[in-house]
């Protein structure tokens, strides 16, 4: 639904070849109006989305996003046909602005249902979904406008987006607990695998103010901005490119132009194996596996961006290959600077990443007019070759910035409650007495970085009851101004009950 009519476009616009098919004189502008309006309806609806997935309705955004905007994709022919380019442009942007939510909520789903370590081989196959969409799209698109007229892509493509609706309505939940289907043993088993960090048993507020001087954050929206451009060059940008560059039949358009997301798809699923190889191998750091994979795909894709504004005019073969091979590069990013938004705050994935998706797609929501400003009719290839030396230096300065300043561990904002709680234990004030934390509602390792002082006081006065002044030391050693004996008594407050009546008595 997204896609299809970058495509189609190439055919509503076309000349009249006596088919009895509807055609559009539209200007660049106009065109670029239209292709560009579904962004502006996306980026609108974001922080809606991470809002409904904080909230624990990740599935109904889902079902509602796919089911109204597969609504809306059907009657686009008949909007096109009454108003124009203006009425295509008005119901794009109304479909983008009812699938704002639909990513959101998926990256909530994979911080409620994938464990740590199978992160980035799923989080890349359900990436890799929005290539393979692509290309179908692509691909039948191309044909179904050659062979039954320009109306049919979207009445196929809308009525695929309500049976997706549908079929989620039946076989989703938001979260293992709640799913009605699922065996015992699987929820018992994810239930162990995902912390507690990343399942939290209420809701917690958004830490907007933290979350938004975040300089982990910060940096990974630069990072992923560059990627999104890159990413809507190819979706609404190369069909048109392809069409100046080859002018081969709207069939082969379809085909050719779905190359680079044929690629994307398979590299991203080579790409998530490697990173979860590298992690569960322990030769990397996760901030440096994440970056190394981010690097490979927006440098490498802006190498051969490069290439492609250099040598593409002269030779079009090659330019098409390069094109596919940029795609495929592509790939690594989503389980690089992608999935870096569930690792950054597990808990608040859907906000982190509804923030990175609407500076992103603002980003790429300006790739159709870069190729209205650019690319003269006339002579279209030297203004092509000014599109893509555009996105090369994008690609290579955006993922520069995350490389230097940005990681990918998780944040102390992640859990408000637990941060709050070991600031006031580090503050100097509370090196006198301090009043029992309520920790029923936290799981060992968080209840431990809350209570790492008491349980230190626990094993002096349970251990060394005899020992009146080494039980002295040891508690006035473990004051929170010691840090080494606050991080060697995590060890001891996980075997020791914690209670307020095991105090010693001063």
């Amino acid at each position: 639904m997204r896609v299809c009519l970058s495509v189609a476009v190439v055919a509503m616009t076309g000349v009249d070849n006596g088919d009895g098919q509807l055609r559009f004189a539209w200007t660049q502008s106009e065109k670029g109006a239209v292709l560009g309006s579904f962004i502006w309806g996306y980026i609108c609806t974001q922080a809606v989305g991470g809002e409904i997935a904080s909230r624990g309705r990740a599935t109904l955004a889902l079902v509602l996003g796919l089911g109204v905007s597969g609504v809306l994709t059907a009657v686009l022919p008949f909007a096109a046909a009454a108003g124009g380019a203006q009425a295509v442009t008005v119901l794009r942007a109304a479909t983008g602005l009812i699938q704002g939510v639909l990513f959101p909520s998926i990256l909530a789903l994979i911080g409620r249902w994938i464990p740590p370590d199978e992160r980035s081989r799923v989080g890349a196959l359900v990436f890799a979904s929005q290539p393979f969409g692509n290309v179908l799209a692509m691909g039948l698109s191309g044909v179904l406008a050659g062979s039954w007229g320009w109306p049919s892509v979207f009445y196929v493509f809308g009525g695929c987006g309500v049976v997706s609706a549908a079929c989620i309505c039946l076989l989703s939940a938001d979260s293992p607990a709640v799913h009605p289907r699922i065996s015992q043993a699987e929820r018992n088993y994810l239930n162990k695998a995902i912390s507690a960090a990343e399942t939290p048993r209420r809701r917690l507020p958004v830490p907007w103010c933290a979350l938004l001087r975040s300089p982990a954050l910060l940096t990974l929206l630069v990072a992923y901005a560059g990627f999104l451009w890159g990413y809507w060059v190819l979706v609404a940008c190369a069909p048109s490119y392809i069409n100046n560059l080859l002018d081969v039949g709207i069939e082969w358009n379809g085909l050719v132009s779905a190359a680079p997301h044929l690629a994307m798809m398979v590299c991203s699923s080579f790409f998530g194996w490697l990173g979860d190889l590298i992690h569960t191998r322990g030769l990397l750091s996760l901030s440096n596996n994440r970056k190394l994979l981010n690097t490979i795909g927006e440098c490498g894709a802006g190498v051969l961006c490069l290439l492609i504004a250099a040598l593409g005019p002269q030779n079009p073969p090659l330019a098409v290959a390069l094109l596919a091979a940029a795609g495929g590069l592509v790939g690594a990013c989503f389980p690089g600077c992608a999935i870096s938004f569930v690792d950054i705050s597990p808990n608040f994935s859907g906000v982190t990443f509804a923030v990175g998706n609407t500076l992103g797609s603002f980003v790429g929501a300006f790739a159709p007019y870069a190729e209205a400003f650019f690319v003269d009719l006339g002579d279209p290839m030297p203004g092509w070759s000014n599109v893509f030396y555009l996105t090369a230096a994008m690609y290579l300065v955006f993922n520069l910035v995350w490389c230097v300043w940005g990681t990918a561990e998780v944040q102390p904002w992640n859990e408000p409650g637990v941060a709050e709680a070991a600031h006031t234990a580090d503050s100097p004030s509370s090196e006198g007495h301090q009043e029992p934390r309520d920790t029923a509602d936290m799981t060992w390792p968080r209840a431990v970085s809350a209570e790492g002082t008491r349980g230190a006081r626990v094993m002096a006065h349970h251990l060394l009851p005899h020992k009146t002044l080494l039980r002295q030391s040891l508690c006035d050693l473990a004051q929170p101004k010691c840090g080494f004996v606050r991080r060697f008594t995590v060890y001891n407050s996980y075997f020791l009950p914690v209670s307020s009546e095991m105090w010693p008595k001063k």
